[in-house]
């Protein structure tokens, strides 16, 4: 497939689901730098050992997820549609990447889960207190708590996130407060 072919379906209304996820794809593995013979899972693989060899990882420049990108296709499809034809053809957004909360549309990042469950058991505590000790199975592996904890789900009232790091630090900024026993 030619990139003016992904184009073209890109911006046809009667496209299929289907045919535009695989055109986006597509597209998404050119501007990443791929050939036509390559797959996102295979371009994300092969960025992934490149940018670990490199001196400083940034997860950034990594392809999205073959998931991810087709949530991101879809809705683009949609907004291609809606300004070609200046909101006189109108597709179901719930039916291409959006999904209504409170009647309000809200992009689909993603339908993967974020990590398989083995990882997100090592990564996420189950604290039932505020994650003060080592029983924190993320302090305890020298990680913050994140959304995806079970009890503190990383908030402002847990003792182990973000957010009470970054206000401590705003307090006192020549004071370096590590509550990290790994370093």
């Amino acid at each position: 497939m030619f990139a003016r072919d992904c184009i073209s379906v890109m911006q046809n209304p009667g496209a299929s689901v289907a045919a535009v996820s695989e055109a986006g794809q597509w597209l998404m593995v050119l501007l990443y730098g791929g050939s036509p013979t390559d797959t996102l899972s295979h371009l994300y693989y092969s960025h992934y050992y490149k940018l670990l060899l490199g001196h400083h990882f940034q997860a950034e420049r990594l392809p999205p997820s073959q998931d991810s990108t087709h949530c991101h296709v879809l809705c683009v499809h949609l907004q291609l549609i809606e300004w070609e034809s200046l909101g006189y053809i109108a597709l179901e957004p719930c039916h291409l990447g959006w999904q209504s909360e409170n009647r309000i549309l809200i992009p689909i990042q993603t339908d993967d889960a974020v990590a398989p469950d083995e990882l997100l058991k090592f990564v996420r505590c189950q604290c039932e207190k505020d994650c003060v000790s080592l029983l924190c199975s993320c302090r305890k592996n020298c990680l913050e708590c994140v959304t995806a904890c079970s009890y503190c789900h990383g908030g402002e009232n847990c003792s182990n996130s973000d957010r009470v790091h970054l206000e401590v630090s705003d307090v006192d900024s020549d004071t370096n407060i590590s509550t990290c026993l790994c370093a």
